[in-house]
């Protein structure tokens, strides 16, 4: 009974956290998507393309977290947002047949925003809008949520489940860097930073300008501390040529820890062929299979499956400073 006591305890007390996260996000993303629209609609404003992309995708983020919740405070925003949104739709589709309606419900809009969506004069550009503004009215439906089913008539041995990483417990962040050889605390390859909204591509030059851009709206791309060690852990497991599950909630950053555990592997191979050795705490190891360095694991795992006259990396390879 203690056992499942605590659990209950640990539970309830990891879900207080998670609705406190939850409701500062929401207060934060209802700040900034309200900024973007009073940005968009001041008398003076010539809102482009880029701008209502951004105000629908930090609408659409905001949105998903309210549907969320069910009380009727959250339901009337949504609904107003809803009333928004479609008008927006509306305008964009501009429906010749549908002209004198399109008129009567588009007045509700700020004329600068009007303007902008009227100028949407290529059919990509309305299609593209039309998909996102798809996209958030989706995310606007309250979820039921599923129902789950514990079935407690088989005793199941929880006493030997361990997280996997309790030999970093104590670790800092300042630490687990050391650990990882990365004296600049910067992941190999990584961007200095993103975009939060995800409106452009970074990829793109107008993407890397904005990133580079230090009066944008960009955040630094910092890892976490679960991030971090988690990276660690897979490196640990991958050395030894071991399996591994990273099991991270939902949302917490496990792309980021997957896409890491790749770039730092990249950077530790080439560390490798250049200092005969693994950087970090991982110097006195080698790749337990080869007893040296890590191979090529993309191109190795491509070429198991793929047929080499059908399928070729160039069209897909970049150079790594770009990752």
């Amino acid at each position: 009974m203690t056992f499942v006591t605590t659990l209950l305890v640990l539970t309830w007390s990891r879900y207080q956290k998670v609705i406190k996260r939850q409701c500062t996000s929401i207060e934060k993303k209802t700040q900034e998507a309200e900024e973007q629209w009073l940005a968009m609609t001041r008398v003076i404003a010539k809102p482009i393309f880029v701008s209502i992309h951004t105000y629908l995708k930090k609408l659409e983020s905001l949105v998903r977290l309210l549907s969320l919740f069910k009380d009727e405070e959250t339901a009337e925003k949504l609904d107003q947002c809803c009333e928004q949104v479609n008008t927006m739709l509306v305008a964009a589709k501009k429906d010749p047949t549908k002209a004198r309606s399109i008129v009567l419900v588009v007045l509700g809009l700020p004329r600068s925003l009007r303007d902008a969506l009227n100028k949407l004069t290529t059919e990509d550009k309305v299609k593209e809008l039309e998909i996102l503004i798809v996209s958030t009215l989706d995310a606007m439906i309250l979820s039921d949520g599923d129902e789950v089913v514990l079935d407690f008539t088989e005793n199941i041995d929880v006493s030997y489940w361990k997280s996997g990483i309790e030999e970093y417990d104590k670790c800092s962040e300042d630490d687990l860097w050391e650990h990882l050889g990365l004296s600049e605390k910067k992941l190999p390859f990584f961007q200095t930073h993103t975009d939060p909204d995800t409106a452009l591509d970074p990829w793109s030059k107008e993407g890397q300008q904005w990133l580079d851009n230090p009066e944008s709206q960009a955040q630094d791309l910092v890892p976490q501390w679960h991030q971090l060690v988690g990276i660690l852990r897979l490196i640990d497991r991958v050395l030894d040529g071991k399996l591994v599950m990273l099991m991270d909630g939902v949302g917490v950053g496990k792309t980021m820890q997957a896409v890491g555990l790749i770039a730092c592997l990249a950077h530790y191979r080439e560390h490798y062929k250049k200092h005969g050795k693994f950087p970090g705490k991982f110097t006195q190891r080698s790749y337990k299979k080869s007893g040296s360095n890590i191979p090529d694991l993309l191109l190795r795992s491509c070429s198991r499956v793929t047929d080499p006259k059908g399928f070729g990396l160039s069209s897909y390879a970049v150079p790594l400073s770009q990752v």
